[in-house]
Formats: structure tokens, sequence, C-alpha cells
């Protein structure tokens, strides 16, 4: 075999039988080796036996030369294709046609192979599997308690197809025996692979079943050629040719038919006919008997070939059938067989269908037909238990070896399910919380359970973290529970004690935060906080919780309008997050800072946390799109409250998809009011169904927080009925009280908004004085509470309330109110949202009955008009506000104390000419032609 400098190098037939010694237990950090990856330009370390037994970063290398079929001859022939799929049964040499296909690119291009083995793994194995490959790192676990998905698998896509469009250079992505990965969640990366990588980006694929992708779309837009069992099959042409590569180029033209014929093309059915014919030495008369007509060809070949080997072999390979991979020295350990060693080298040195794992050959397995077949024989000939006392040996191999994956595995083939659970335990925090593995945790742990075993405290605690982050919040709960009646169980004081019930009390806290029993967070996240237990998670992994129950705590307090203890919270979790040194963690800190001042009605101090993420930040949002999502959404917000309605909707429609499945509710909701603040329905950024669905995946809270929003979209929108409809199934219309706290958790700003639209119906049905009355009552605790963004939405409704009375003095000293309280903070989203109502008022007062005398008053009531495309009576009274000075304002408050051009250049010190010069700008201003008619112009307009 030539390496990349085409010097000659041992194959992995010569160095996995060189030497021989006792059985040994090599540590797993002894077993990691190093590869160089074709055209990849650099050196991969560290490759663990927990990576070699699910996949690899190198195609295998065979102990047989590969023949040229036509299908290859074909892809490297013909055009480039954007997507290749390979899909067949078992047998059919998917795994040896991509091996070549990866061979011959690779000598220009840059390749890239993730090679699964036949062991089950969920997506996020897959995912680990490619961002090794890719060199990704992972940003800070830790952190995801707080964020509900941050890394889940859109946000870890779109992470891997940034690094393959890395540097714009072309490469190929290969990704073998796909079948491997039976996950829900596949689809999402298949399709991201083929429809969103950068177009210098190939993927070939091959699997067993249908690769699950959009593959008419994928026709329409791009070259892709699909491979089936028919095209991959042997015609007389490459079946020739393995026979004669294997010594047989003197087989009769008639007999290679034959086998054609018999094998139906199967490339494992001639394989083994190749390998039988080899073994007895009579040619292809063995094949005289054989049909593929026959119930399971490739069985009845086995079988026969089976026959060929030499005594105890046969016994050999029906006892080591169970395990997925081995070595020698597990091979020696577990069968206790003396002979191993030889056994194994017989099967290498005759090719006999088995394959390296490891490039170096320290680690086979068999080909999967021939597995399936030994562990079908050992049944039939009653080797089971004897399949069970290797399986044994070997978990205890593995245990001692460090490789506590395939210990679990083994200790559940063995029937062992106490060593099983003892073993859950140990890889359950590396497996959920270092990898993310948890549909494949979950599985292990239903079959320890399945068993008849209780898993133990840290397999329970990790079963409900696993189940809160794959939204199984219920199952979380249960489990929990489960943990505390085990807990009581435990000897009083321990250490283990302790531990177990922080950690629980740590993932309660979160999974409530994520069913938003927001209650429930407010009474037990300050104890969690307070307790000096918390330093048991250790490692300094505690500040990671202390933000993440700081910030869910936060959110919490927030929805129940307590800000002040919020916004302690939010110190909390910055100080938390600074001992960390995380700028992931730092940046989900601000943006839960900012979350709780949109909240407060405070978008200029929203602003400044949003501002705090600066340039040295940029290489992390860039890889990390979901979190860069989440950005986008809050800065849409504030866009919106400053008015910057346009833009704000053209950031809800870049970062809505990541920023939803990586977000929380309450950023969810805020992005909400800004879709409905729209009336007209073909105008809507997001259909209102669209964002049902959105909320159906978080608590009750969000949907009926949209639908109080959608019932007063409606009413604004003069769409009555409709609005009414819904009014009717969210219970608005009953009578008062019926409904006061009929939803369970009652968060304070659910009620808020629940009554806001009542307070509207009450003003469209007439019934003033009762919407008077809860505006009345509503008022106070929003001043009291700092809720400025609320405080405006109820001084609007007061000025719709007069409107409808009639009193349109009133109408204008509310709107002036809430101008004052708006120009605090630049706020003028609640203005647009009643936009109809607002304009009307505008349109028919005098400027100076607003009575605003502060310039910055003036300045949100000219932009307000500006949105609205209005004036008030007399806009040239606008302007003549917006274009005095400051200097010219204090000189018409002279004028008013009655001084002299002389006493006012002296107070001033101004000279005389300048005052007149002032003073001759302000009449132009104004309007007026003296002294006189400028004080009675400036007190019109509210100047003085």
């Amino acid at each position: 075999v030539k390496n990349d400098n085409g010097k000659k190098s041992r194959t992995w037939r010569d160095v996995s039988v060189a030497g021989k010694s006792g059985p040994s237990v090599p540590h797993a950090e002894e077993s990691e080796i190093s590869t160089q990856k074709p055209g990849a330009g650099r050196s991969r370390k560290g490759v663990t036996r927990r990576q070699q037994r699910v996949g690899g970063f190198e195609p295998p290398v065979y102990g047989f030369v590969a023949v040229e079929t036509r299908v290859l001859r074909s892809l490297l022939s013909g055009p480039a294709y954007r997507v290749i799929t390979v899909v067949a049964p078992p047998g059919y040499g998917k795994s040896v046609l991509m091996s070549q296909l990866y061979q011959a690119y690779s000598r220009e291009t840059q390749c890239l192979w993730i090679g699964l083995n036949d062991h089950p793994i969920d997506l996020a194995a897959l995912l680990n599997l490619i961002e090794a490959c890719l060199g990704i790192e992972r940003p800070d676990e830790e952190l995801s308690v707080l964020v509900e998905g941050h890394d889940q698998v859109l946000s870890r896509i779109d992470h891997i197809l940034v690094a393959l469009a890395q540097d714009g250079r072309a490469r190929y992505l290969f990704i073998d025996n796909l079948n491997a990965c039976d996950d829900e969640g596949l689809p999402e990366l298949m399709d991201a692979l083929v429809f969103r990588a950068a177009r210098q980006v190939r993927i070939i694929v091959s699997s067993t079943r249908a690769i699950p992708f959009n593959s008419a779309q994928a026709l329409l837009e791009m070259k892709l050629r699909r491979l089936s069992a028919m095209e991959l099959g042997f015609d007389f042409d490459d079946t020739q040719a393995v026979l004669s590569q294997a010594g047989m180029s003197d087989l009769p033209v008639d007999t290679v038919s034959d086998i054609v014929g018999r094998t139906e093309g199967w490339p494992a059915a001639v394989r083994l006919a190749q390998l039988l014919i080899q073994g007895q030495g009579l040619g292809a008369s063995v094949l005289e008997n054989l049909s593929s007509a026959d119930g399971d060809f490739a069985s009845l070949l086995s079988k026969k070939l089976i026959a060929t080997f030499p005594p105890g072999l046969t016994e050999f390979l029906l006892d080591i059938a169970s395990l997925r991979s081995f070595s020698i020295e597990l091979a020696e350990f577990s069968t206790n067989d003396e002979a191993a060693r030889d056994h194994v080298d017989y099967l290498i040195k005759r090719n006999v269908l088995i394959i390296p794992v490891t490039r170096d050959g320290h680690w086979l397995r068999f080909h999967s037909l021939f597995r399936e077949f030994l562990i079908k024989e050992a049944r039939r000939v009653g080797r089971e238990a004897r399949q069970q006392e290797v399986c044994a040996r070997a978990s205890i191999w593995f245990e001692q070896a460090g490789d506590l994956d395939s210990a679990l595995e083994s200790a559940l083939l063995a029937h062992k399910p106490e060593n099983a659970a003892r073993l859950l335990d140990e890889i359950a925090r590396p497996m959920v919380r270092d990898r993310g593995e948890l549909s494949s945790f979950l599985a292990l742990v239903r079959q320890v359970e399945a068993a008849g075993v209780l898993v133990g405290p840290d397999s329970m605690f990790w079963q409900a973290w696993a189940m809160a982050f794959s939204r199984n919040y219920a199952g979380a709960r249960r489990t929990l529970a489960r943990l505390r009646e085990a807990q009581a169980n435990l000897p009083p004081g321990s250490d283990m004690t302790r531990s177990v019930f922080n950690r629980a009390a740590l993932i309660d806290i979160i999974v409530n935060f994520h069913l938003d029993d927001l209650d429930s967070v407010i009474v037990a996240a300050p104890d969690w906080l307070d307790d000096e237990r918390r330093q048991l998670l250790g490692e300094g992994r505690h500040f990671f919780a202390r933000a993440s129950v700081s910030a869910g705590y936060a959110l919490a307090c927030a929805a129940q309008h307590d800000f002040l203890r919020a916004n302690e919270a939010v110190r909390e979790v910055q100080d938390a997050i600074n001992r960390t040194e995380s700028a992931y963690g730092r940046i989900w800190g601000i943006l839960v800072g900012a979350t709780i001042e949109i909240a407060q009605g405070d978008p200029l101090v929203a602003k400044r946390y949003v501002d705090l993420i600066n340039s040295t930040d940029a290489d992390l949002l860039s890889q990390n799109p979901g979190i860069a999502s989440v950005l986008t959404l809050t800065k849409a917000r504030i866009a919106a409250d400053f008015g910057d309605t346009a833009h704000a909707i053209e950031l809800i429609q870049q970062g809505l998809i990541h920023g939803v499945e990586n977000g929380v509710l309450d950023i969810c909701w805020q992005v909400f009011e800004v879709i409905l603040d729209e009336t007209d329905d073909a105008r809507l950024a997001v259909p209102v169904n669209e964002l049902r669905a959105i909320a159906l995946r978080f608590g009750q809270r969000l949907s009926l927080l949209l639908e109080y929003a959608e019932t007063r979209r409606l009413l604004r929108a003069g769409a009555h009925d409709a609005a009414r409809a819904n009014a009717r199934k969210l219970g608005l219309l009953e009578p008062s009280g019926d409904h006061a706290d009929r939803w369970g958790n009652g968060a304070a700003m659910l009620r808020f908004k629940r009554d806001a639209t009542m307070i509207e119906f009450l003003i469209e049905d007439g019934h003033l004085r009762q919407a008077e009355e809860m505006i009345g009552l509503e008022i106070p605790k929003a001043e009291t509470q700092g809720r400025r963004g609320d405080l405006i939405e109820l001084l609007l409704l007061d000025m719709k309330l007069a409107q409808r009375r009639g009193d349109h003095a009133k109408a204008s000293a509310y709107l002036a109110r809430a101008v004052v309280k708006a120009s605090r903070t630049d706020m003028l989203r609640p203005f647009l949202a009643m936009g109809r109502a607002v304009a009307e008022l505008i349109t028919t007062t005098q400027m100076k009955q607003f009575g605003l005398t502060r310039d910055p008053d003036r300045k949100l009531l000219a932009t307000l008009c500006e949105k609205l495309g209005v004036s008030p009576q007399g806009s040239g009274d606008v302007e003549a506000l917006d274009a005095m000075t400051p200097r010219e304002v204090e000189l018409l408050r002279r004028l008013a104390e009655g001084l002299s051009n002389g006493q006012i250049a002296t107070q001033l010190g101004l000279t005389l000419p300048t005052v007149k010069w002032h003073l001759a700008n302000i009449y132009s201003k104004l309007g007026v032609k003296n002294r006189a008619s400028a004080l009675v112009r400036a007190r019109s307009l509210g100047v003085l």
C-alpha cells in the first residue's frame, strides 16, 4: 500500500499479527490513534476508542484489491455531481465503492470521511463525529441548562455548514453507512447538507435504507446521482475481475457466467463464492447445488464456507459474533481460547469477510452479513449461554480498559443488568452533558429498566436532564420524583445525598422554568442560590449553574413584574459568567439583561446591553447561528420599540426560525408582539397560524399571550366578529371575576395582557366606567413597579377612552402624558400599535393643546407624527418649536421677565448687537414682528 508520499508501508494485515504476547488490557488512553487525512493537510490525534466503536475518519483498508466496476468508471468519467446517494441492502459493496471514490477524489480535492459502524447512534453522536472531523470546538455545554435547545440540531448543523464553507475550498464530505443513525432529526441534517451547504461542497452518502431528504427537489435544483442495488450489482466483467484478482483467472467463461447467474450479481455472494471455491479448491463445482432462489443465499454460502475452516475456528467465531468489534487481546480474554490469536490470523490472511475498524488493524469487525449469519447459527446450535459468558468477560475487559460504553453494551448482551446499571451511572454524565447523546442514553436507560433493575441516582439525574432537553418535561418531572424517592434510601448526611439533592434541585428549577411554572422557580431559585452545597458541582462549573438558575429566576421575576429582583438576578448572572471567562456565556448574559429591560419598557438600556457585544464576538457569532439568531430577534424588538418597524420585521424574518429554536418564551413573545402590531392580515410578516404552531412548543403562557394580542389586533383592524369570537374562547366576555386566575400559574404579565384586552373590549362596547376603573387600578401598579412600557400603553387606553366620550381635551392630555413618559426611553412602538387612534387625535389637536415644553418631548412627538404621516393643527408650530435653539429659548424667558435688551446682554454675557441678532431670528421663527407678539406666541406654543 502506498502512503501519501508514495512510499510503501505495511498493510494492516502485516501489523495486526506482528509479535505475540499474552492477553493484555490496554488503558483507554493508550488505545488512541493518530491518522493523516488525505488532502486535509493536517494531522488528527486522539481518536478515542469511543469514536472507533461508532465510526471513523478514514475509509477502511481492505485486505483485497477492489475491482474497478462499471459504476465506478461512470462516476469518475462522468460529470461531477453535487450529491451522490448510494442506497442498497447489505452486501452490495457500498463501502468499497465509497472508499474507491474517496481515494480517487482525494488526489486533487480535500476529502472528509465519516464512516459509521453498525453500532446504532443518535443524531447527536453523528454530529459529534462530523464536528470532530472538521475540528469544531463546541461551546460551553454547562450553560445549556439556561437556554432550551441552544445547542440543538439547527444550531449545530449551521455551525457545521459554516465550517464546511470555510476558506472557500472545494471539498467532498463522505458519510458511509448512514443507516446506523435512525434519528427523527436526521432529515434536518441531510436537507441542510444537500440544499444549504456551500456550492463547492459535494456530498456522497451511503445507506441500506432511503436517505431522508427531499430528493425530488434535489433532482430539480441540482445534479443528483442516485445509485441503487441494480447499478451496484456485478456484471460478468466485474465478477471475472474479482475471481481473477483472487488467483482464479483460468476459470472458464461458462463457470463465471454461472456464478453471475446464481448470485444474480450480488457482490457479497460473489465474494462468498470466491472464498468458498478457494477454501475447497474444487473449482466452480462447489456451487452446483446452490441457487439464488434459496431463502437465504448469503447464509447458505456462509454455512458452506465455515465448513472449510480448521477445527475450533467455527466455535470461536460463534462465540465472538455478538461483539460488534474486537481485537486479538479482547478475543483471547473473552473466549479464554489460547488459539484465539491463530484464529484471527487465519481470518486475516484469507480475508474472510473481516474489516479493520482502525487504520492499524488492531480493531476488527465482521462484515454485517457474515456477523448476522454467525449470530443466527449460534442460536440454532444452542450456544447462546456461551455467547453470554463471552460477553460478560468482554464487559470486564472493556471496563478495565476504560471503554465503559462498550463495557455497558457487553453487560446488556450478557444479561447482567446490575452491572449495566452500575456502568450506566459512570457514563451518564459524559454521554449526556459532554456528548449530548440524549436519545441514545435514554434508550440505554430503558434497556436496563426493562431487565427489572432500577438505575442509580446519577443515571436518574441525567435521565431527567436528557428528558428536559428533549422537551419531555412531564417525563423529567416523574424522573425527578423517583430520584427524590431514591435519595431517601441513601445514607443520611452522605456526600452522595447532598450531591444528588443539589443537582436534583438544579434540574428541577430548570424543568419548572421550561414548563413555565414560574411560581415554583421563584420559590426554589433563591434557596438554591443561597445554598452552600452548590459548590459540590465542582471544577468551577457551579458558576455556569449559578448563571443558569439566576437567568431563569430573572426572567420569572420579570414575568411577575418584580423588576427589582429581576435586575438583581441579572447582576448575579453576569457575575457568575465573568468568573467562567466564557464568551458564549457572556453573550447569553447580555441577552437576558436586554430581555428584562425590554419587558420593563426601556429600549435605551436594552440597546446599551446589546452594544456590549463587540467586534471581538463576531467569530463566535458566525460559528454559532443559534445564539446569533436570538441576538437578531432581540435587536428586532429594540428597533420596533424605537419605531423602526420595517427594519424590525426584516430582522425577524432573518432570525425567527433559529431564534425560536434557541430562545426562550419571553424572547419569542417580544417578537410576536411586533408581528401582531400590524393590523392588515396581508402584511403580517408571519401568519398567525404559524405563530400558533411556534407557541405550542413553549408553555401555555405564550399561546395565551398570542391569543390576547391577536384579539386586540383584530379589534383594532375593525374585524369585530372575529375578535369577539376569540374573546369568547378566552373567557374575556364572561362576567368580571369568573376568569380571574383560571389559567393556574397566572403570571402578572399574562394577567396584564388579559386585562388590557378586556379594557379595549369595554371601550369598544361602551362600558366606559368599567374600563376607567380597570385602568385606574392598573396605572398605580405600573408606576410603582417601574413598568414604563405598560404605563404608556395604559395612558393610551385612557386616551382612547376619552376619545370615545368625546372629551378631546382629556384625550390630548393623556397622549401628552404618554409622550412625556416615552421620551425618556425613546419608546414609540405602543403609539404605532394604536396608530389609528393616535393619528386621529393628533390631526384634530392644535400643537399648543399638548402643552409639551421639554425638547425631548416635542422631538418624540415630531418623530411620531413623521412615522404616522400626520401633523397637528397648525403644524408650522411644530416646525417653529423644532427650529428654536436653547439660546433663543433662554432669551425668550428673559423677555418674559421684563428685562431690557441691555439687561439681557449683561446677564447672559453677550454684546448688545448679538442680543438684537438673536431677537430678530426669534421673531422670524415665530412669525411675529415685536417683543409683545413674540411672548404671546411663545406662550401659546408652550415654550413659556
